[in-house]
């Protein structure tokens, strides 16, 4: 079992220090050359092994009956899988193992249909197959009523948090025009999309500023100049100094961070033996990434940062009117990166509750790329790469990136840190 120990803040300092050094480097990470570690069967038998299969049931009916709104699809996993983790808790000590399961699958199954569309008849034969494989009787009965009645619950407290289609982008006023402010940006010179995630309701933070970063380098200073050449030179369409497999990192992560990731994530539950260790990690890695996407609307929002092609294009100093970027610029500010953020929180929580590590190199294929996979060696590796990726779009600033890598990394230490209290 993992501790549940307080978390060490110290270890959490020294992790996010090493990965803001990375991160602030500019990197060209090689193609993954190491094999896989092939995926181990749990030691724990069956019961660890429904969290895998959970989990892709999960993977699948958020993706085909979900939003298509990043942190509605995260907040159902994070209230589905909370759900499963405080069910799995209150199983007793003699009939751990059938309760678990049950309340496990009933509490996935419950949370699931009522938070996608479409998906009950996916849904009903995970269900089926999950209590077909658990002996009948009294923990299995008892476990399916945990697993409802924890799901249906909160699902009624998050009731009206702010995380539905209608609160996410409402309309908001654009700030005059001005040296260093967001501007919306070619093609669509669309309006500033998903402000109210800023001001939904948190599942572990305090606030939405409890973590915000200290801002972007000032214009005019060397940091500022240092990072504006840098994107001017890689991130535009026509570079002459992207490398080739610069560019296709740029793409690599460009529509996939979300299936990346959960791939990194998948492997940590292959390396993670109990079944509720593995539930309560996919529930923290979603619970932090709710909240980091709301500390980060509130951040970007915030500081109104301008994208790279409005700071090329106007450039006081040596303006490029024509400059456009490798890939379409969003339509929010720069400070900070999604992308980013998702990396940080998945570092962190792995780093916090897979210490060992992911083994073996492992790959993660995007789903633009599947024929050409790309290997890491950590948990820590995918942060750097994915703050280097959207520099070299021409989407993002580095510090953008990297300062979400840290906040990502708060965001997460955090949550860990309340583990027994969101899942009592």
């Amino acid at each position: 079992m993992l501790t549940r120990s307080d978390h060490d803040p110290a270890l959490g300092h020294r992790r996010r220090t090493l990965l803001l050094a990375a991160a602030l480097t500019p990197v060209a990470a090689g193609f993954g050359t190491g094999l896989a570690e092939p995926a181990s069967a749990s030691t724990a038998g069956g019961s660890a092994q429904d969290a895998l299969s959970w989990f892709d049931t999960t993977v699948t009916v958020t993706a085909a009956g979900g939003s298509t709104v990043r942190v509605i699809n995260d907040r159902s996993w994070a209230i589905a899988w909370s759900a499963g983790a405080r069910a799995v808790r209150s199983a007793p000590r003699r009939s751990r193992d059938a309760f678990s399961r049950a309340a496990l699958a009933s509490a996935l199954h419950t949370g699931l249909s009522a938070l996608t569309t479409g998906q009950q008849a996916t849904l009903d034969a995970a269900l089926a197959d999950a209590l077909a494989r658990i002996p009948d009787g009294r923990a299995k009965r008892d476990g399916v009523a945990a697993g409802a009645r924890e799901a249906r619950a909160l699902i009624a407290d998050r009731e009206g948090d702010g995380l539905d289609a209608a609160s996410i982008s409402p309309v908001i006023e654009v700030p005059a025009p001005a040296p260093g402010i967001w501007q919306p940006t070619a093609p669509s010179f669309s309006r500033p999309t998903t402000a109210g995630i800023a001001h939904a309701r948190p599942f572990a933070l305090e606030s939405a500023e409890q973590f915000r970063p200290a801002g972007p380098p000032p214009l005019g200073t060397d940091a500022y100049r240092t990072e504006l050449d840098e994107v001017r030179t890689l991130g535009r369409i026509d570079s002459t100094e992207r490398t080739e497999e610069q560019s296709f990192i740029a793409q690599f992560w460009l529509t996939s961070a979300v299936p990346l990731l959960q791939q990194s994530l998948r492997r940590g539950l292959e390396r993670t033996d109990d079944l509720l260790d593995r539930v309560e990690l996919v529930a923290l890695t979603y619970i932090a990434q709710v909240d980091s996407q709301i500390a980060g609307a509130e951040t970007k929002y915030h500081y109104w940062h301008w994208r790279p092609i409005t700071a090329v294009r106007e450039d006081p100093e040596n303006p490029e009117p024509e400059w456009t970027p490798f890939e379409t610029t969003p339509s929010h500010p720069d400070y900070i990166s999604g992308t980013s953020l998702y990396a940080g929180v998945g570092s962190a929580v792995l780093g916090a509750l897979v210490p060992r590590g992911p083994g073996r190199r492992f790959q993660l294929t995007s789903p633009a790329f599947p024929d050409t996979p790309r290997s890491y060696s950590s948990w820590a590796a995918l942060g750097p790469e994915a703050v280097s990726a959207r520099v070299f779009t021409g989407i993002h600033f580095r510090t953008a990136g990297a300062d979400a890598l840290t906040l990502g990394a708060d965001v997460a230490d955090h949550a860990v840190h309340r583990r027994d209290d969101l899942f009592c």
